[in-house]
């Protein structure tokens, strides 16, 4: 009976090493998975932030068509026109532009600046945080054309007039964005047709 009881002390002593050895591996293997997926989920998350900027580009581009015919009804020259007031400057072939808004609503300024293809580098082409405070004391952060004033966001958009005419335009939107030492960037062709006869 003595030397049964010896042998039990020896496999719980036993056991405990193996539990503690497993536990230790399976507290290694968390690790290295969430260290692998924390980057991973930021990067989802930029590309996501990214891919809505690139369809908000888009959409205001589509608003300045659709102000620009409200505006000049009886020009069918003047639907890409930068000036909602005036349609001597238009969209050009080959020239960079950004989407600003104003007391009047979403227009185009061209800036040359952002025609490189590293964007990241100039401040004109860089978005800004904006934070509103409501009534209730939530608060809404969102991405607006830059304003020296508000803090400077990592993403910077651009579009480019790859082709214009009377009927038709065609477009590169393009979003760049620093992720650490990495340069990021998705970017889109899309056309706008000039329905106006």
């Amino acid at each position: 009976m003595k030397k049964f009881l010896k042998n039990i002390k020896g496999i719980i002593l036993a056991e405990a090493l193996i539990a503690v050895g497993i536990l230790a591996s399976g507290s290694i293997i968390v690790g290295v998975i969430m260290n692998i997926s924390i980057p991973t989920t930021m990067l989802s998350r930029n590309y996501l932030i990214a891919q809505n900027l690139l369809d908000e580009e888009m959409e205001i581009l589509s608003v300045v068509m659709a102000t620009n015919w409200m505006n000049f009804p009886d020009d069918r020259q003047c639907w890409l026109s930068l000036d909602r007031n005036d349609c001597s400057a238009k969209v050009a072939k080959d020239e960079s532009y950004i989407v600003q808004l104003d007391s009047g609503g979403w227009k185009l300024q061209p800036q040359a600046d952002c025609g490189v293809s590293d964007i990241t580098t100039k401040n004109t082409c860089s978005l800004s945080l904006k934070t509103t405070t409501f009534n209730d004391g939530s608060k809404m952060t969102m991405y607006v054309p830059y304003e020296p004033s508000l803090k400077k966001s990592h993403f910077f958009r651009a579009i480019k007039a790859v082709d214009v005419n009377d009927d038709r335009a065609a477009f590169e939107a393009r979003i760049q964005w620093k992720e650490g030492s990495k340069e990021r960037e998705i970017k889109e062709k899309f056309e706008l047709v000039n329905y106006i006869k």
